[in-house]
Order: structure tokens, then C-alpha cells, then sequence
């Protein structure tokens, strides 16, 4: 049978085992007769032994070596019959034959597109648009992307999707009525390549000063002055728009607070109505102060002037 192992057998001659020599028996001194007949019992059964010995292998023997090659340093033990003896032999060997294992390993490789060439993000700037702060962004695209505005908080602030025969987009900065967060605003272009272009715009907010003001007013004869309304001349040195939600108002002595529809002022030069009514007056000078109050509860601009009747 092929058990897998290769033996290389060289037989070899043990030395022949020589039978013990029989010891004769110490005379007894109390019955010569009877260790006569103990010794030749004695020397009969050692006779015999030595023959039985022989005959079931205790004679001239074979001692076979056996290499096993094997991919291991481990012993391992084989057992033998050799015949015609029923002995069983056991030999301990070292297998030293080498095995090749061939072992399939699956590697997954993830593998990022490269960018296409021609995607910029080319300049930005604030515009109103629907009374609502926009970024206006220039850029080049060779693919269709995804433009985001992530705001000084991280939070995105509004995205659009542009192609290739697109220059510029509008990207609202907040919702209508709320001033835009002041600090760094990251214009982000993204597609199915990944991140294509990025670029970061910083703004230091609204800065807005009353340069004067205009009433709408009438004249009655009989009745005396009438005020119909303010209106505002600003100033917004900075970089962001802000709203006028509220206006406290004094005449003469009187002050009112005025809500006002959220109205923009935007960088650069704009006005703004407040609806404020006064009959009755007196003809003369009337002094009038007006306080303006943004959408986050702050006074950004404050102005007084004379009404003056008829």
C-alpha cells in the first residue's frame, strides 16, 4: 500500500545474541542424589528456551533503516512486520520532503479617478438678489458638478449643479430677512471624481451709517402739519447686507417703535422708508430721531433732523 512515505531500506546484521552459559548448580551438602536432578531440569529448560527463542525471533535478525521525506521537522513514528518473523518494529523517523501549497488571495484595490483638468473656482462676490444675499461665483468646469457654500458655522448654506457651458452662479448666503454670517465662506466644487475645486472668500460683515433724511409730510390751513413718512439715506461701508426690522422714532418728545417690512440694506448706497404718522402739528421746527434696528436686535444706524411746517 502507498501510504505516501518513500523508504530507503539498506539491511543490515545485527550481532548474533549468544544463549547465557548454564551455571552449574552449588552442590548440596544435605542430598547429592536430589541437586543432580534439580540441575539437569535446570539446564533442560534453558536448552529449550533458547531453541523457542530462535524459532519465534529471537535469532540472527534484519534491522532495516527507513528515510521518510516529508514538509516537517515533527517525528513521526512508522510501524513494520518484517517477515517471516511476527515481531512489530517501530521506528521513529524525520520526514524532511517538501510540499508546495499554492494559496489564491483576493486583494480588492480601490482605485480614486484622477480629477479632470479645467475645473477652477475663479472669483466670488455679494449681490441681492429677491432682497436675498447671493454669492456670485465665477468658475470654469469641464464636467458637470456640484457647487456648495459652506458657511463660517461649517454648515452648508445652499448648492447648485453647473455644466460645462456655465461661467458663474448665484448661491444664496442665507435666508430672506437674515443677515449673513460674518467670517469665511469655502466655495466647494464636487463631482463623481471626487473634490474638483475649492476656494475660501472671508467677509467682515455690514457696517451702515444714516447720511440724512427726507419727510413726507402736508401742510393743512386749518388743521396745521401732517408727517406721512420717513425715509432713510444709508451707508453700508461693509461687505455683507443687513435687515431693518424695527425703527424707534421721536418726535419732539413722543417716541414710538415702528415695525418695518424686512427691508436689505446691502453694501453701498440705499434708503429705506418708515411709515411713521403724526397730525396736528404746530407750524415751526419739530425735531426727529430715528433708530434703526436689524433683524439680530442690534441699533446699526442712528440719525436726527427738523421737520419743519409749513
Amino acid at each position: 500500500m502507498d501510504c505516501g512515505y518513500k523508504f530507503s531500506l539498506s539491511p543490515r546484521k545485527g550481532p548474533e545474541q549468544k544463549p547465557t552459559p548454564p551455571q552449574e548448580p552449588v552442590p548440596s551438602k544435605t542430598g547429592d542424589g536430589i541437586g543432580k536432578w534439580i540441575a539437569l531440569i535446570l539446564v533442560a529448560f534453558i536448552l529449550g528456551g533458547l531453541i523457542l527463542g530462535y524459532g519465534i525471533g529471537y535469532g540472527p535478525r534484519v534491522v532495516k533503516e527507513v528515510t521518510v521525506t516529508q514538509l516537517s521537522t515533527k517525528p513521526v513514528t512508522v510501524t513494520m512486520m518484517s517477515p517471516p518473523s511476527t515481531v512489530i518494529t517501530t521506528l521513529t523517523v524525520i520526514k524532511t520532503h517538501t510540499q508546495v501549497t499554492t494559496a489564491t488571495v483576493t486583494q480588492t484595490v480601490t482605485a480614486t479617478p484622477k480629477p479632470p483638468s479645467g475645473c477652477e473656482i475663479v472669483s466670488a462676490s455679494v449681490v441681492m438678489r429677491n432682497k436675498v444675499a447671493h454669492l456670485y461665483v465665477k468658475f470654469t468646469t469641464s464636467v458637470t458638478a456640484a457647487l456648495k457654500l459652506i458657511g463660517p458655522d461649517g454648515e452648508e448654506k445652499s448648492s447648485d449643479i453647473v455644466s460645462p457651458d456655465e461661467t458663474a452662479v448665484y448661491l444664496p448666503m442665507s435666508t430672506y430677512g437674515e443677515t449673513p454670517l460674518l467670517g469665511k465662506y469655502k466655495v466647494v466644487m464636487e463631482s463623481l471624481f471626487g473634490k474638483l475645486a475649492e476656494k475660501e472668500f472671508e467677509f467682515s460683515g455690514y457696517e451702515v451709517k444714516a447720511v440724512k433724511l427726507e419727510f413726507e409730510k402736508k401742510w393743512y390751513e386749518y388743521l396745521g402739519g401732517s408727517l406721512l413718512g420717513v425715509i432713510v439715506h444709508l451707508e453700508n461701508s461693509g461687505d455683507l447686507p443687513t435687515y431693518v426690522v424695527k425703527a424707534r422714532l421721536t418726535l419732539d418728545e413722543e417716541t414710538k417703535m415702528i415695525d418695518v417690512f424686512p427691508e436689505p440694506i446691502p453694501p453701498g448706497s440705499s434708503s429705506i422708508k418708515v411709515n411713521a404718522y403724526a397730525s396736528g402739528l404746530k407750524a415751526g421746527s419739530h425735531t426727529v430721531k430715528v433708530v434703526l434696528i436689524n433683524d439680530e436686535g442690534n441699533e446699526i444706524a442712528t440719525i436726527e433732523g427738523s421737520l419743519i411746517f409749513p
